[in-house]
């Protein structure tokens, strides 16, 4: 019993290690601000059932262009026409 117990805690500490080096990580890149997702699962339950009105209300606290952890992708949200037109014409090799 005691084996199972220590390796569960070696196991969360390495998931702790993992979560803050990837929080610092991100933090350091030249990403747009975003939330702090859950480990592992990024900002998946900060989705809910309404994800339009999720990024609706995410887009007021963060601008119209924010960064979201789905999982262990990064993605870069554009939440407004305007945005979306700057990123387009600016940054058109990137998503060529």
């Amino acid at each position: 019993m005691a084996d199972l117990l220590n390796l569960f805690l070696w196991f969360v500490t390495f998931l702790a290690c993992i979560y803050s080096f990837r929080l610092f990580s991100v933090k350091s890149s030249k990403l747009p601000p975003g939330p702090v997702g859950l480990p592992i699962l990024g900002s998946l339950f900060q989705m809910g059932t309404k994800p339009h009105e999720s990024l609706a209300e995410l887009a007021r606290v963060y601008g119209p262009l924010m960064t979201l952890r789905l999982g262990f992708k990064t993605t870069v949200v554009v939440s407004s026409a305007e945005m979306a037109a700057e990123v387009l014409q600016k940054h058109d090799q990137a998503f060529a």
